[in-house]
This record gives C-alpha cells, structure tokens and sequence, in this order.
C-alpha cells in the first residue's frame, strides 16, 4: 500500500509501456492491476521511467499472486 501511494498518476509508465498498459490508473485495485499482468512483456520500462520509485513490476506479480492469476512455469 505504502508503495501504490507513491504514485502520482503522471503517466510516464504509459507512454513508455510497449502495450500502452494503464499501470496508473489501476494502482487502487489489486484486480486491475492482476489484469494488467496477462499482458505485460515484463520488461520494466514503466518502473524505470517512474519517477517516484514506484516497484511497479513487484506490484503487478503481487496482485497476480493474490488473485490466482500467476502463471506457473
């Protein structure tokens, strides 16, 4: 939670994600951001232009993990 309120909803994850994925926008809702793991590339663009720090990719795994959704390999 401590790290969701970090985000100020600037939207610099959304306009580097390759799949224009609206990280943002789902911070409040642990389902949206679970939806938002089935079509991520992982490949953290969005936590690195995050200016606030945000570990954007442990909080899409976490919300996978919470909600049933992470694939297993």
């Amino acid at each position: 939670k401590k790290e969701v309120s970090r985000c100020n909803s600037c939207d610099m994850c959304v306009d580097v994600c390759p799949n224009k994925q609206t990280i943002s926008k789902a911070m409040d809702d642990v389902s949206a951001l679970a939806d938002i793991y089935d079509n991520c590339i992982f490949c953290g663009e969005c936590e690195r232009a995050c200016p606030e720090g945000v570990p954007i990719m442990d909080l899409i795994m976490s919300a996978a993990a919470t909600t049933g959704k992470l694939k297993g390999d």
